[in-house]
């Protein structure tokens, strides 16, 4: 059965999968060199659209619920169900609002992405942030966790059905098998 919050979880799942494949590819400095060494350049623009895209979608998790065009995202979910949920699921909903907000993503895709900040380009200002992996899994980690509890404590998950998502690609078609297939390993 199909409702937000399935599709939430899924969305937020998928983008686990991103962050995790782009922490292979990119998260030692000998995979980084290894790619750099032999001047593989489509790695590199596979890197920047990797990274605009976990910024992009993971801000967008954290978006307004929207006025006329709804989004699907937290606020929407606390806004529309906010008689039904209780003090334990808005506070940890605000916990982890406050883990995102300590990350500074959100600033960061605005001012480089999304509005494409005149300083920061001239390189008058610097955005500060404070992005890893292990922030970003965690994020992703309690959000999925809360998604789930808010859908089962409003009666929108089913209490008998085991929700069952990979967050990371099988070993034998990850980020590391690929390296090592161009290492010749």
């Amino acid at each position: 059965m199909k409702n937000e919050f399935y599709e939430l979880d899924k969305i937020i799942c998928e983008l686990n999968v991103v962050v995790n494949l782009y922490e292979e590819l990119y998260g030692n400095k000998e995979n980084v060199q290894f790619l750099n060494r032999n001047r593989l350049h489509s790695f590199s623009i596979f890197q920047k659209s990797m990274f605009f895209e976990i910024i992009c979608r993971l801000s967008a998790l954290f978006d307004p619920p929207g006025k006329r065009d709804k989004n699907l995202t937290l606020e929407y979910l606390l806004e529309k169900y906010s008689g039904k949920i209780n003090k334990e699921i808005y506070l940890e909903a605000e916990s982890i609002k406050y883990d995102f907000s300590k990350t500074n993503i959100k600033a960061y895709r605005n001012k480089v992405y999304a509005h494409y900040d005149l300083n920061k380009y001239l390189g008058k200002k610097q955005i500060a942030t404070n992005i890893s992996y292990q922030a970003v899994n965690d994020i992703l980690k309690k959000l999925s966790s809360l998604v789930v509890k808010m859908g089962l404590y409003v009666g929108k998950i089913d209490k008998e059905q085991i929700l069952v998502r990979d967050t990371k690609l099988p070993k034998h078609s990850n980020g590391l098998t690929l390296l090592n297939k161009l290492k010749g390993a």
